[in-house]
């Protein structure tokens, strides 16, 4: 049984009783004292000192998870997780939350060596006039307009990265060798530049080799591409025909 004190005659009341005391109390006090003040409805019943009441927990601290104790508890942002990283800053706002904002680094420029660079001009400038104004690019190459113009059916092929094997035959000067390196710097598939005048059979069956354990892996083709290829005699032009039947690799001569 729980008793409290009543808030008119201040006597100990059971709690279940005190309503039916207060109406009984209230009416002999009116009785007993017709002109004093009436008691205020908005009065409120105090709490008793024997037990004190442990506050009860907000709506919103259960929503949040914020505990109410005296040690700070922190909410993250976003869904963001807490890591000691030095790319990370941490900004406390007023409410004790803490938010974390990734820094991404700045990514590295590498910084070339002036000897280097150097290095490099000495090279190109021992390198023929020729070879040093070859065109990179379909846009710079002139003429074989009705192969490489607009609407041009070897331009479409360069476009759109699927160059099938071919033999580029003309005289020398023409752009066989210029248009073969146009097609190494516009595909996206591997390319290889051998030469039939320093390299022999058994590196062109190492290629081979190389190209078919490529798209094993990686699912990448490759372009062979053999300059003077008209040097190898028969029986060596023979090399490449079941590599290309079975597109291991794909042929520009």
């Amino acid at each position: 049984m729980r008793m409290i004190n009543c808030p008119v005659c201040l006597k100990k009341v059971d709690i279940a009783l005190i309503n039916k005391h207060l109406d009984t109390c209230t009416e002999q006090c009116d009785n007993a004292l017709p002109h004093s003040a009436p008691t205020s409805a908005t009065e409120t019943v105090p709490e008793p000192t024997s037990q004190p009441a442990q506050p009860a927990k907000s709506v919103s601290s259960l929503l949040t998870g914020t505990k109410t104790t005296k040690k700070s508890s922190y909410k993250y942002e976003n869904n963001q997780k807490r890591t000691l990283s030095d790319s990370q800053s941490m900004s406390s706002d007023q409410e004790g939350n803490t938010s974390i904002d990734i820094v991404e680094p700045e990514p590295k420029v590498r910084k070339t060596d002036p000897a280097d660079e150097l290095r490099l001009l000495k090279a190109q400038a021992k390198l023929p006039l020729a070879e040093r104004l070859r065109p990179s690019s379909l846009e710079d190459y002139i003429g074989q307009e009705h192969l490489v113009g607009e609407g041009g059916i070897l331009r479409g092929f360069i476009q759109n990265d699927r160059v099938p094997s071919l033999i580029l035959w003309g005289y020398p000067g023409t752009g066989k060798t210029t248009l073969a390196r146009i097609i190494s710097h516009a595909t996206k598939s591997r390319f290889i530049e051998l030469s039939a005048t320093s390299n022999g059979i058994s590196d062109c069956k190492r290629v081979f080799e190389e190209a078919r354990n490529e798209y094993k892996l990686t699912k990448r083709h490759t372009i062979v591409f053999i300059d003077e290829i008209h040097r190898f005699n028969k029986a060596q032009q023979d090399i490449f025909l079941p590599h290309v039947e079975k597109g291991t690799i794909t042929l520009v001569g």
